[in-house]
């Protein structure tokens, strides 16, 4: 992502997407591409499956914080 775009919640941006300066996206949108653009509106279900598992990595975070450094 470049400097000034926003990414807010409930939104999936795929893997490799260039989104350029300064660009927004819409609540429950599915980002990707180069340039990047919303190809679709989210499920309810996909959004809901974004929240589980970002709460997930907040559960975890104190085993992940004690694991060793390379």
């Amino acid at each position: 992502m470049r400097h000034c775009s926003t990414a807010p919640r409930h939104r999936i941006i795929g893997a490799g997407a260039l989104i350029s300066s300064g660009k927004r996206f819409l609540t429950r949108s599915l980002v990707v591409g180069a340039p990047a653009k919303v190809v679709r509106e989210l499920t309810e279900d996909e959004e809901q499956s974004v929240l589980d598992n970002s709460s997930i990595y907040v559960k975890r975070i104190d085993s992940y914080n004690s694991l060793e450094h390379i």
